[in-house]
């Protein structure tokens, strides 16, 4: 799967396929939300923001002013969990 990112509309966007990004590599918030969601069915800034309220996605870290990255590793992580949750079923009563 390949997921394209520009930080300037303005720029041409440049294909990066998803298993060529590094887990320790940051990525912007709307390709986080590109990767959670699928490319075709992103999530939304909002609803990753609300996700990160409610601790089921990690807190993005800012390393500068107003610039928001989180773990490509940890995106991996939260559909790991969701594939893993949704293969166990529907817990039993």
């Amino acid at each position: 799967m390949r997921i394209s990112e520009t930080a300037n509309p303005d720029k041409k966007k440049a294909d990066v396929a998803l298993d060529d990004i590094r887990d320790d590599e940051p990525i912007s918030i709307p390709m986080a939300c590109r990767v959670i969601g699928g490319v075709h069915t992103p999530i939304s800034v909002a609803t990753f923001y609300r996700g990160v309220a409610a601790k089921r996605y990690p807190a993005p870290f800012h390393p500068a002013p107003g610039v928001a990255r989180v773990l490509m590793g940890e995106c991996r992580a939260i559909i790991a969990k969701a594939r893993a949750k949704t293969a166990l079923g529907p817990k039993a009563a």
